[in-house]
């Protein structure tokens, strides 16, 4: 009885360890993506997609540098976008100015609709 008991312990830690040194071949990869997945930043987007023990964890490396690399495309698009519109409103909002300046100029008080019209452009 005595002997059953001890080849049971042992085989209960055996499996034990088995199980300790799968878990760990398992996570070790998994824990190497998710170091990468963090340090992954704009200048490091150029490089290759480091290479995992597992296909499965590869191809998650290869769908997290794709998403970071269209985020980045999106914003450098969007950042031509605000400098090319700022520069396109630059001119229509001057010629308003001007106008409202030459208004103000030329408009005499007893002509009471321009004065009204500059009165309601300063709001």
């Amino acid at each position: 009885m005595v002997y059953n008991i001890v080849i049971g312990v042992v085989a209960l830690i055996s499996l034990g360890v088995a199980l300790l040194f799968l878990m760990r071949s398992v996570s070790r990869p998994v824990e190497s993506l998710q170091r990468w997945a963090a340090d992954l930043d704009e200048a490091k987007l150029d490089a290759p997609i480091s290479t995992f023990r597992y296909k499965e964890l590869d191809a998650l490396a290869h769908i997290i540098h794709t998403s970071l690399k269209d985020v980045r495309d999106t914003l450098n698009r969007e950042r031509e976008f605000v400098n090319h519109a700022s520069h396109e409103l630059r001119t229509p909002i001057a010629v308003v100015r001007s106008s409202l300046a030459l208004m103000h100029r030329v408009t005499t008080p007893c002509n009471s609709k321009a004065t009204n019209a500059a009165h309601r452009s300063c709001f």
